[in-house]
């Protein structure tokens, strides 16, 4: 009985072993082809998307580099998002189609006129931007000379006086879209922030502000950021769902079959010594290795067969 049992607990640890290096092998594979993959996605399709809000200041005085920014008067931003799932090898990408149109109000508090600047970061550097337009109290600037990824403009402003500014492209990019008011804790007044989203599941990033409204059609979403005047150091950000990836999938499977073939043996093991059958030990390395070729095989089959539900 003893050398029966040493000789069933054997089968079943070399079978168990089998199924990690096998779990190991498919991690990665899939590691290797996600690195190489998503730099390939990022230079056909486009990269995380991060939209900063304009930065706006004037010089202290025209002798001087020293500059005192300026807080945006309002800020009324329109984002649409489309998701488009793209595969790459044996790998599903989240990429998105973005419309951004955002229109800034500029006042100067002082009690003079100032020169005012603004600096516009493009949220990609690897990005493709369509229909983009850029005005400026409604002249709209035809040529854009770019510096490190942004557009810099300066213009008069008298004392209290206000000017619009709009910017409005068609991008996109891959996983994750963001607006940020700046690296550190920054006053936004009379912001508003509309994203419409073409698809259901929606998440959002860490340390990222919740909508302050949402509402659904069908499935899509429509979200709302709406404040009056915030003091925030968090962002507004919009994680793409994915889909099912076949290797982790396959790889999770894999790693928790020990748990199936442990409770057969179990069974097999009581049943037989309750009723006196003796089962020589070979048939358990049978039994293991049929378990094993299941997912030998599915790893395999994985590669060629979609593991999506029909939809």
């Amino acid at each position: 009985m003893t050398k029966r049992i040493t000789a069933i607990v054997f089968i079943y640890a070399c079978t168990v072993v089998a199924w990690f290096i096998l779990s190991g092998i498919i991690i990665t594979r899939t590691e290797a082809q996600d690195f190489k993959l998503k730099n390939a996605i990022g230079e056909l399709w486009g990269t995380r998307q991060a939209q900063k809000a304009p930065y706006v200041y004037y010089k202290d005085n025209k002798r001087s580099d020293k500059t005192t920014s300026l807080a945006l008067e309002s800020s009324d931003i329109k984002v649409n998002l489309n998701l488009e799932h793209r595969k790459k090898g044996l790998l599903w990408y989240p990429t998105y189609k973005v419309t951004f149109r955002g229109k800034y109000v500029i006042k100067n508090t002082t009690n003079k006129t100032k020169e005012i600047g603004l600096d516009y970061e493009f949220p990609a550097q690897g990005a493709v931007y369509d229909n983009f337009k850029f005005t400026v109290g409604g002249e709209e600037i035809e040529n854009i000379a770019l510096d490190s990824g942004k557009i810099s403009k300066l213009f008069p402003l008298s004392a209290n006086e206000t000017k619009i500014v709009e910017v409005s492209y068609e991008s996109q990019g891959l996983d994750e879209w963001s607006y940020t008011f700046g690296t550190n804790v920054n006053q936004v007044k009379n912001f508003s922030l509309v994203l419409h989203t073409d698809f259901k599941e929606i998440d959002f990033p860490e340390e990222s502000i919740s909508p302050t409204e949402k509402i659904l059609h069908g499935d899509e979403w429509e979200l709302s950021w709406k404040y009056s005047n915030l003091l925030t150091g968090f962002n507004i950000g919009m994680i793409m769902p994915k889909k099912l990836n076949p290797g982790p999938w396959v790889s999770k499977v894999t790693v928790a079959a020990p748990v199936s073939l442990f409770l057969f043996f179990f069974v097999l093991f009581v049943f037989t010594t309750v009723k006196k059958i003796k089962v020589h030990p070979m048939n358990y390395f049978f039994t293991g290795a049929a378990f094993f070729s299941f997912h030998l095989l599915l790893a395999y089959l994985v590669d060629h067969i979609s593991v999506l539900p029909i939809q």
